[in-house]
């Protein structure tokens, strides 16, 4: 596939640039100890948190960020229309703390970048977690419409994405949690996406998509609780792509790699408007896909959707009530 896409080179950022939506705080706890003589006692310390500290984390940070504000980059200077950084999407850092795997908030910082040339921006959240650290910066913006299809429960990581949770002061109604159930199926999940986009976009003029396409919502996942195949999770990028506006693609969760592979792959063949074959080439890491070497797009479990049409109804009805309070005042 490369030789239908412009491969970008990252160019790293400075550490200014990158951490300049955090606060102090968060750069004095969490970076500026990684480069003292310390650091095996911090891995020690923190070997449990669910944002383990290791050697090489700062490089890592402005790598993928580097690599997300590039992709922004490209997009605002119209060399495409289309712009993929698969090691980005960590949308649970906050302001102040690292959370959920997620260091640097890659995601609010494109965000913030596209801002200064775009008018308004929407943000949608496939991954199997509620995005609470992007949802937590422009939730009282009206530039910035959130959307977020996730696993909820109280205790399910992060515990937030309730749909009563709408934004505040100009950006009232301008956050739109979609809370599902356990298992939800390729059917039940497209059907409520593509209503809650087709809504949105009926009131919405967004100059540009970003969507954050985790691949921990699939089938198997080891800590996702959907069911949705390859085939049902890359049916958002088609539908999304049907809009012909600006669209950049990050990745997020996944935490079955032969898995998050192949769906990214997948969904990259998507982006490019390419056929791909089913059988997995020769490649370094071949044998990490044993004992099944095809894409498996349609692959799902076979376990009971909890998402009844009576509780799809209700959050349809949501959705378009939702949008009867909406005025998009820009």
């Amino acid at each position: 596939m490369e030789k239908f896409m412009k491969i970008i080179n990252t160019k790293k950022k400075t550490k200014s640039e990158i951490f300049n939506i955090h606060s102090s705080v968060f750069e004095n706890s969490v970076m500026k100890k990684l480069t003292t003589d310390k650091i095996y006692n911090i891995l020690l310390d923190e070997k449990h948190d669910d944002c383990p500290v290791f050697k090489g984390l700062v490089e890592y940070s402005i790598l993928y960020s580097s690599a997300s504000l590039l992709s922004s980059d490209a997009i605002i200077n119209k060399n495409c229309q289309i712009a993929i950084n698969w090691s980005g999407g960590l949308h649970h850092s906050k302001i102040d703390e690292k959370s959920g795997f997620c260091y640097v908030n890659d995601i609010n910082l494109c965000i913030l970048n596209l801002l200064k040339h775009f008018k308004q921006i929407l943000y949608i959240d496939i991954d199997i977690h509620h995005g609470d650290g992007v949802e937590e910066v422009f939730y009282g913006t009206n530039r910035v419409f959130f959307l977020s299809f996730h696993y909820y429960n109280k205790n399910f990581f992060p515990g937030s994405g309730s749909i009563l949770n709408k934004g505040i002061s100009y950006g009232k109604y301008l956050s739109l949690n979609i809370p599902l159930k356990k298992n939800i199926s390729d059917i039940n999940f497209c059907k409520i996406f593509e209503s809650a986009v087709h809504e949105t976009m009926k009131h919405l003029k967004p100059d540009i998509i970003i969507l954050q396409s985790g691949a921990d919502s699939l089938a198997s996942d080891v800590i996702g609780k959907f069911n949705l195949s390859i085939y049902g999770h890359s049916n958002c990028l088609k539908v999304l792509k049907k809009f012909n506006i600006p669209l950049l693609i990050l990745g997020g969760g996944g935490y079955t790699k032969d898995r998050v592979s192949k769906c990214w792959t997948y969904e990259t063949s998507i982006a490019i408007n390419r056929n791909i074959q089913e059988n997995i080439p020769h490649n370094v890491y071949w044998k990490l896909y044993k004992p099944n070497f095809e894409l498996d797009l349609l692959k799902k479990d076979k376990y009971i959707d909890y998402n009844c049409k009576k509780y799809l109804d209700y959050i349809d009805k949501k959705i378009k009530k939702n949008f009867g309070f909406f005025y998009p005042n820009i």
